[in-house]
């Protein structure tokens, strides 16, 4: 049986291209996003049946915010899983994968904002890095609980940025950098001065090894047979083990990385048959197919894609 996947690619923005792609596997259920736009903001007040889950695990090519209003949920990451409940805020570097599971049956509501590392870039100066939030800290979640003043304000710059993006008036893409970096502002005042939140993760210590088992050895051949005799238990229980907390199965994952760290490095302009063996794929035939499964495109044609897209941001 074969399931879909979306992939959405980032093309200049009078030519987004949503497209639809067969993955021979039924345990696949994850996206891979190439954002369609440098910068986004959504607001949304979202309704679940039965406890189904409101995201499943996936990555984005830049940065998120996910602020949540109301409701709670278990986010999870590679590095770690936090019940998440009002004026709570996680920021998610390029290309972590993350997935929410309600913990209330009814509804949550959440602000996401993604933002691309090069409009990033451009709205930091030497003084003040507004992407510091986002890579506090690589063993922990970034995570910042806010108050509701902080909070109230959040959603005042996230008002101000979602309506300067959906105008065309004179000086809308200056108000959209004004909103977004007071918002930054906000985040990284809280992360400098130490002021981020402490709190209890609920990842289980199994699935967190395998996350970093899988990192480790992401470059390499990664049977899962061996994978489970180095933490010590059988190749069946620590599949469902992860699919029991990430909701797909661990050989998709696999194979998911591999292609986000191969979309990385062709951003990056490593050759694709350099990419092919960094990114842990046997040969260039394989990573080929497996990459143009799941993407539409060549190795090649991505990297033109991105970088011929991007470019325009970087002055």
């Amino acid at each position: 049986m074969q399931y879909q996947i979306k992939i959405i690619m980032r093309v200049n923005p009078s030519n987004i291209n949503n497209t639809f792609h067969t993955i021979p596997s039924k345990d696949l259920q994850k996206k891979l996003l190439i954002l369609p736009n440098d910068l986004s903001c959504e607001y949304k007040t979202i309704q679940q049946a039965g406890g189904a889950s409101p995201f499943l695990l996936h990555c984005h090519d830049g940065c998120e915010i996910f602020i949540m209003l109301e409701g709670e949920m278990n986010f999870y990451t590679e590095i770690d899983g936090k019940q998440l409940k009002r004026g709570d805020v996680i920021c998610i570097p390029p290309y972590g994968f993350h997935r929410g599971e309600l913990c209330t049956p009814d509804c949550y509501t959440r602000i996401v904002i993604n933002i691309r590392d090069e409009r990033l870039r451009c709205l930091s100066t030497v003084q003040t890095d507004l992407s510091a939030c986002f890579y506090r800290s690589s063993r922990k979640l970034n995570f910042y609980h806010l108050n509701e003043n902080e909070l109230k304000a959040c959603v005042c710059y996230s008002e101000q940025l979602t309506q300067a993006l959906e105008n065309t008036h004179f000086g809308d893409d200056i108000l959209a950098d004004i909103a977004i970096r007071q918002l930054l502002i906000l985040l990284n005042a809280k992360a400098n001065t130490g002021f981020s939140s402490e709190y209890t993760g609920i990842m289980p210590t199994l699935v967190s090894q395998i996350f970093s088992y899988v990192d480790t050895h992401l470059g390499e051949s990664i049977s899962i047979a061996t994978m489970a005799e180095v933490l010590h238990h059988n190749s069946t229980y620590i599949s469902r083990c992860f699919k029991q907390v990430m909701g797909i199965s661990l050989q998709q994952y696999i194979i998911a990385k591999r292609i986000s760290l191969a979309q990385q490095l062709l951003r990056d302009g490593l050759s694709p048959s350099d990419v092919c063996f960094q990114a842990g794929f046997g040969n260039y035939s394989n990573f080929s197919r497996t990459f143009s499964i799941n993407t539409g495109m060549s190795p090649k044609q991505y990297q033109t894609l991105v970088t011929s897209s991007s470019s325009y941001l970087v002055k």
